[in-house]
């Protein structure tokens, strides 16, 4: 699991957050059955995850790399800077 600094979410806002698993992370470039959790640095502000999505796409070894991805959104009142944790 590695956390990844995403930014700023305003309140009751959603954001896609993708990231692409290359062979520098992975010689496969899969991380198997990932789910990202978002990690709001507000101690007040509530993030939900949901649509959690994989997708190959063409290149890297043995056929592809894929790509993770997962919809943030700021169900608070309070904006927050966050980060994303896979």
């Amino acid at each position: 699991m590695s956390r990844f600094f995403e930014g700023f979410i305003a309140p009751r806002t959603s954001q896609k957050i993708t990231l692409t698993v290359t062979g520098f992370w992975n010689p496969r470039g899969d991380w198997q059955n990932t789910f990202a959790l978002a990690h709001p640095r507000n101690p007040n502000a509530e993030l939900v995850c949901d649509a959690h999505s994989k997708m190959m796409i063409p290149g890297g070894v043995g056929g592809g790399f894929f790509r993770y991805s997962v919809t943030v959104t700021n169900v608070s009142s309070l904006p927050t800077f966050f980060d994303v944790d896979f």
